[in-house]
């Protein structure tokens, strides 16, 4: 469903707003994601043109926000421009489009309304006027702008499922060509390698980092001998450090060179001359220090590193590079590696002790004639 720009105009005109518009007004600004600083540059020049037309507006601040109108997410930056509308800190917001409001239309119309609800005037630039409920032409078109949201919304979803999901295919067959384990885009764990993404264009985008996942050979199964070993959650963190990202934002990667050649694969090719990772090369590189091996000290990368989107402080890296896995994660990785696989019952037997227990059923009557007898509690 489209809206033609010549209809757009035609209303805008119709529409034009009063020279006399006046009050204390604030902006919304809502982008997706960190990505998108053009975008909200763009609305920044807006409010201020916004601005400059209108003599009897008075900027008092305005709300900036970075977070999906989808998916559940609780706009906090929202939450607090009603507390103040409530408040009656300002009259009028400004947005600089129906979509910053809402990404559907039931979402968008309750957002605009619990706006006025609040006794805010609230101005669409993208009308070029303050919204009227009473008019039909307004509600007509505020409710046409929410549904060709929605309908844009759930298109770019489901373009973007398609994408991720040809990129995992893309991926898999390039692991299974070049004998890599287990190759995939995120979430890299401490039994895996961070690497260049094969299929990454610089070019088109730009802010991306480009990297990929792929397991190291022998890491699990290594992880298994020690937790067999006995060793301490504590000796298991400093061993199994998370890998290092070599296009860290934060500057973490010190440029040593990476280890097994580059890239860890589970099959060598002498044609090609890939060597394979070899068992005893993967135990040298936990035992030497892994990957902690390979990261600067925490005074020599970007402070950010170390404060949260929220401006916190915390003491391990945002990034994660070669940090320590804590103790809930070390549990975690032995319940699946080794208690799943029952390679645990080697170290505790009693562990399963129950397992094929075999069932002991007995009548109703014998049981009844026991409790009658006194020699048995319901205890």
């Amino acid at each position: 469903m489209l809206i033609s720009k010549q209809r757009e105009e035609e209303f805008k005109r119709k529409n034009q707003p009063s020279s006399e518009l006046s009050g204390r007004v604030r902006a919304y600004q809502r982008v997706s994601g960190d990505g998108v600083g053009q975008d909200i540059a763009r609305q920044v020049k807006m409010f201020r043109d916004f601005i400059n037309n209108y003599e009897g507006v008075e900027e008092t601040g305005v709300y900036r926000e970075i977070s999906t109108s989808k998916g559940g997410y609780v706009r906090k930056k929202f939450e607090d421009m009603k507390l103040d509308a409530k408040a009656n800190k300002f009259d009028i917001i400004w947005v600089d489009q129906v979509s910053r409001l809402g990404r559907d239309v039931r979402e968008g119309l309750n957002s605009v309304f619990e706006l006025m609800e609040c006794g805010l005037r609230v101005y669409i630039e993208q009308f070029n006027k303050v919204f009227d409920p009473t008019n039909d032409n307004d509600v007509a078109m505020l409710t046409m702008y929410f549904l060709v949201s929605q309908t844009e919304h759930r298109w770019n979803a489901r373009q973007t499922k398609l994408s991720m999901d040809t990129k995992r295919e893309r991926l898999g067959n390039y692991g299974v060509e070049n004998n890599l384990m287990n190759i995939r885009m995120n979430n890299p764990t401490p039994f895996d390698q961070i690497i260049e993404d094969p299929f990454h264009n610089a070019e088109k985008s730009p802010k991306k980092l480009g990297i990929c996942v792929t397991e190291i050979p022998h890491m699990k199964e290594m992880f298994t001998q020690w937790v067999m070993c006995g060793d301490s959650w504590s000796t298991l963190a400093e061993k199994f450090r998370k890998p290092v990202n070599p296009k860290c934002k934060y500057g973490c990667f010190n440029g040593k060179e990476m280890p097994f050649g580059g890239l860890a694969r589970e099959k060598g090719n002498r044609e090609k001359g890939w060597k394979k990772t070899k068992r005893s090369e993967v135990g040298k590189f936990i035992s030497s220090g892994g990957w902690s091996n390979l990261i600067k000290s925490d005074d020599e990368i970007d402070s950010k590193a170390f404060v949260t989107k929220t401006g916190q402080k915390r003491v391990k890296r945002m990034c994660g590079c070669g940090q320590k896995m804590s103790e809930v994660t070390i549990s975690r990785w032995k319940k699946e590696i080794c208690f799943d696989t029952g390679a645990v019952e080697k170290t505790r037997p009693d562990a399963f002790v129950r397992k094929d227990a075999s069932s002991h059923e007995v009548p109703f009557d014998e049981v009844e004639a026991l409790f009658s007898s006194g020699k048995v509690t319901s205890q």
